[in-house]
């Protein structure tokens, strides 16, 4: 889980995320429906600028859409009802000048269509913005309150952030190690060692049955990974009734026994080059 500092900051970073996704979105569908109504031929080109840059495209659009070029429609004589090419003045047949220019029947319900859009998006950018304010305005009056728990949980967060990248070993050239801090360049081979002897190795999927399990590698035993755990000396352990394991508040993978040892799922432990458990 999240520290409650952090999580308001994450919170908030995907409500302004969410909100403008959905605003440009709106713009966009708007300007293109009443593009569209307009009869006009950059009508898609509009809409798909709109929602990368809606405010610039929307002002953009507000000002020349009314002189913007026009899809070519042919004209119908109104004489003999012929149809006559778009940039005609005349009726090559009769000679009629009095043609009839294309009009969208549905223009004016579009208008109104592409109005109704553009209020929502407002609508909801604005409730977006009072949430997201309200969000920043009551994180910072905790940080302000408690400066010292902010200061903790900054560095709970970056220990996590240290933590993954031990996990996944970025910095080096090997991916992944064991408990004797032997090297492997995939997370299926690094074996587990429990106190006898033995050695393990985990498989996420194995067999018709896609389950994932712990196998040992002598005797191909198959052990659910759910009862399967690492001891703090990181040794491997199999525990066939974990209804006495307590877990732990704080982290998931941590469980303790009645007498109050600690062991780690299996699944997540991860050693350094040095052989350090680093769950």
């Amino acid at each position: 889980m999240l520290p409650s500092f952090i999580g308001k900051f994450f919170v908030l970073y995907f409500v302004c995320i969410i909100v403008g996704l959905i605003f440009n979105a709106l713009v966009a569908v708007a300007i293109n429906v009443d593009a569209k109504a307009r009869d006009l031929k950059s009508a898609t080109l509009y809409s798909v600028l709109a929602f990368f840059f809606p405010l610039i495209v929307g002002i953009v659009y507000g000002v020349t859409r009314n002189n913007a070029q026009k899809n070519d429609h042919p004209k119908l004589c109104q004489s003999c009802n012929i149809t006559v090419d778009a940039n005609a003045y005349a009726c090559p047949k009769c000679g009629n000048t009095n043609l009839a220019v294309w009009a969208n029947p549905n223009a004016d319900s579009q208008m109104k269509k592409s109005v109704k859009i553009f209020i929502v998006a407002v609508v909801i950018y604005v409730i977006g913005s009072i949430a997201a304010s309200g969000i920043a305005i009551s994180s910072f009056m905790d940080i302000a309150n408690d400066p010292d728990s902010f200061d903790s949980e900054i560095d709970e967060f970056i220990n996590r952030i240290d933590d993954a990248d031990d996990y996944y070993d970025l910095d080096d050239d090997s991916d992944y190690y064991d408990k004797n801090g032997n090297s492997y360049d995939d997370l299926e081979d690094v074996l587990y060692y429990d106190n006898n002897g033995n050695t393990y190795k985990h498989y996420y999927y194995i067999g018709e049955s896609s389950k994932e399990c712990f196998v040992n590698t002598k005797t191909q035993e198959q052990l659910p990974a759910s009862n399967c755990f690492v001891d703090e000396q990181g040794f491997f352990v199999f525990i066939s009734d974990t209804s006495a394991l307590k877990q732990s508040e704080d982290d998931y993978v941590v469980y303790q026994d009645k007498n109050g040892k600690t062991y780690y799922l299996a699944s997540y432990a991860i050693w350094n080059a040095e052989g350090k458990l680093i769950v």
